[in-house]
Order: C-alpha cells, then structure tokens, then sequence
C-alpha cells in the first residue's frame, strides 16, 4: 500500500510527458555547399546579404571578395577588390556597405555594395 502514492505518482508524471500533436517536430536541416574557386584562395568568413539575399565571402590569401545567391552554388569575384584588399577575414553587411577585417594587415575595409 505504501508504495501505490509514489507509484500512481510516477505514472501521471510519465503520462504528461508524451508529445502533443499540435506541438511542431524539428525542423530539417539543410546543407548547401557554395563553391568559391578552384583556386587555392582560403574563404574565411561569411557575410549574409537578408534584403538581396546574396552571400559574400572573403580570401585571407589576396584579399578576393566573392558574392552570389545561395541558390548559385559558385559565387563569383566580386570586381577588382582583390586590388584593394589584401585578406579578407570576417565581414558584416549593414544596409548596402560590406564591412571587412583585414586579419593581419592590420587594416579593415567598408566595401560600397551599391545596391
């Protein structure tokens, strides 16, 4: 008898803990490979353009930004940044400026989108 509380207890506590069929099950994740070069050019980070929906990507070796839709799967240089530019490491879009990290050149850049 003593033991039927801590019993019915533990099966009320095992019964509200099944799923309900309105509560939505995760989410499928989905991978998209995006090619940069076939050269050797080392991206290092990524930047996510929401209002054009394109995606920038930078090279630490001379400094290339790519930039295509995430539905290109190979992005394309970017004009002549690699002129300008000598690493590419982190970047932000904010509004139409891309914002780089020049890594160990010691400098940043603000790239104008033009959008």
């Amino acid at each position: 008898m003593r033991y039927l509380l801590p019993l019915a207890l533990s099966f009320l506590f095992l019964a509200s803990c099944q799923d309900d069929d309105d509560v939505p099950g995760p989410v499928a994740n989905t991978t998209v490979e995006l090619i940069v070069s076939d050269d050797a050019v080392f991206p290092e980070g990524i930047a996510y353009d929401e209002a054009t929906d394109r995606v920038y990507t930078g090279s630490t070796v001379n400094g290339t930004i790519f930039a295509g839709a995430k539905t290109d799967r190979r992005l394309q240089p970017l004009g002549t940044t690699g002129d300008r530019i000598r690493a590419a490491l982190g970047m932000e879009v904010s509004g139409t400026d891309l914002y780089i990290a020049g890594g160990p050149t010691g400098s940043a850049y603000v790239l104008d989108l033009g959008v």
